[in-house]
This record gives C-alpha cells, structure tokens and sequence, in this order.
C-alpha cells in the first residue's frame, strides 16, 4: 500500500517483462484490491488500495508443467525497492525454507510484512513468515468449515493467525476468475485489512497495525494449537477496534452503561432511530438487527453481569 507511487518492476532473468505466467500475483493482488461495485467478477478486500508490483519469481516449464523458481537475491531487490519508495505494507504470498539475504532485507524495512505460513502441511519453519520480529504477521489457511486447511503449514510459535484459502476466487488473465488454494490467498485477506486499517490514519505505526488485527481476531477452537492466537482474521473486529469504536457505547460517552442498554431497547421497539455508526455498534451478536437481544447483552456489560 502506497499514498503517492505506483510502479512495476521485475527483478528476475526472465526476459518477460511484468509477464504473470503463472497467474499467481494476479490471483493475489485480486484478493487485496479488485475494484468493487462494478458488477464484475469479485471484490477486494481493500478499497481504493494502490498496488505495485514486485516480481521475484519466474515461470519455467518443468516435465510439461508450469513451476515457479524465485531466489533471495531477487526478493531482498524487491523489498529493498519498496522501502526506498516509501510502500508501507507489503505481501509476500510465498515461502522457502532457508534463511537468507531476505531476512536482512525485511530488517531494513521499515513498513509491515504479512507473509504466508506455506503449504507443506506441518510446522516445519518456512521464511520470511518464520523470521521473529513484530513488524511480520504470519497467516495460515483456513477451509470453509473453519478449520485448518490440511495442506496449510503451522506453528505456535512462527504463525499468527489464519485466514480463508481454500476455494479462493480471484482475478486472472483476459479478464477471467479462478479458485486457487494456499496459504498464497489467505496472506492478501490480511493485507487487505492492513491497508484498510492504514487509510484510517497512514501515520499509524506498523506495530499498531499489527496489533490490531491481532488483537480482534475470532477465537476458533479448530486452530488452538497451531496458530500463536488460536484465531482466524476478522476484518470488522479489526478496522472498528482502528477507529476506536467500543461496541455497544451507542450514547458516545466512552464507557458502556445502562442509559446505552436503554437508548438500544427503544431502537429495538422503533421508538428511537440510529445513525449508521450507531447500529453498528448495538449490534451486539452481529445479527444485521437490533433486537431486545442486543440490549440485553448491553445490559449485562453495563452491570457487570
């Protein structure tokens, strides 16, 4: 994410330009930014982002099919390059096994790293998601039960949080769509949120970034044990705790008292209409409505029930 350039550039000896033979960047930089409201294909997780691309990795034919050889060097040019042009949030869907050059590089930088656990399926360390530092989120995969994904690699100690990467639709050439699997699509979900919470207020700290998303995520009893936060990514959560919204405090007064339990139960029975802002924060279970339910909850925060 950038608020004043927008580039590409390839690193690698590929001779192909900013040619994605391997579709997977497209996929990726889909997730993050595809324009919304325009009735095509899908959305992006983050609005009005500007994207620049860093190509590291090319595509060769291996036994008649496609595989992509990256290398150090060219990851450490492009992060390099990045902080010389001031971008403060960068993706790095892809993972080696190796410490390296990269880790010096990502050091150096001085934005936000969200970086993918793998996809070898254990908790073997794969880097730059395993470097140990607090400017990095590492993202694991979930599937569409809310579990692990069987193919997503983990680690308590290495690896955040998780986010969706099973069956992900996004952008790829002429104009198409396609699913793809990884740990690759579930990094750009998190990016997206990151870049959501910077447009907020672009002098926010990377490490405040960070520990919003970390701090709001959903606790999921199908990744105790294999993520550090037991926790998979939710985007609300994170962009109201960034704009320092406390839910339920529908009056403004910075607490949560029974005069807020009140003023929810009187817009439960239509006796008391609310602003946008205010129905989202009464509605306490997420249900899209505001029941006697949502006050009830209020209620009990509000006498420490």
């Amino acid at each position: 994410y950038s608020t004043n350039y927008e580039e590409n550039y390839n690193f690698t000896d590929d001779g192909e330009g900013l040619e994605d033979t391997y579709l997977h960047g497209t996929h990726v930089a889909g997730i993050i930014g595809a324009t919304i409201n325009n009735s095509l294909g899908v959305a992006g997780t983050a609005k009005n982002v500007k994207l620049i691309n860093l190509k590291i990795f090319k595509t060769v034919i291996e036994n008649g099919k496609k595989k992509a050889i990256g290398s150090s060097v060219w990851t450490a040019g492009a992060i390099n390059r990045a902080a010389q042009y001031g971008i403060k949030i960068i993706n790095c869907s892809f993972s080696g096994s190796a410490i390296s050059v990269t880790e010096a590089a990502i050091n150096n930088y001085g934005g936000l790293v969200i970086a993918s656990a793998g996809n070898e399926g254990n908790n073997s360390l794969r880097y730059p998601a395993s470097y140990t530092n607090n400017y990095i989120i590492a993202v694991a995969a979930t599937n569409s039960s809310d579990q692990l994904a069987s193919f997503s690699s983990y680690g308590t100690s290495n690896i955040d949080l998780a986010a969706p990467g099973e069956n992900i639709i996004s952008t790829v050439d002429n104009n198409g769509y396609n699913y793809k699997d990884g740990t690759s699509m579930a990094t750009p979900f998190v990016t997206g949120v990151a870049a959501m919470i910077m447009s907020l207020n672009p002098s926010m700290s990377r490490v405040t970034i960070r520990s919003h998303i970390l701090n709001n995520i959903d606790l999921v009893s199908g990744l105790n044990g294999y993520v550090a936060s037991s926790g998979r990514l939710n985007a609300f959560n994170a962009l109201r705790s960034a704009c320092g919204y406390l839910m339920g405090d529908v009056n403004f007064d910075n607490s949560i008292t029974t005069a807020d339990a009140r003023l929810v139960l009187r817009c439960a029975v239509e006796l008391e209409s609310f602003s946008s802002k205010q129905l989202v924060l009464a509605d306490m279970n997420k249900s899209a409505t505001i029941t006697t339910e949502d006050a009830r909850l209020i209620l009990q925060i509000a006498i420490g029930g």
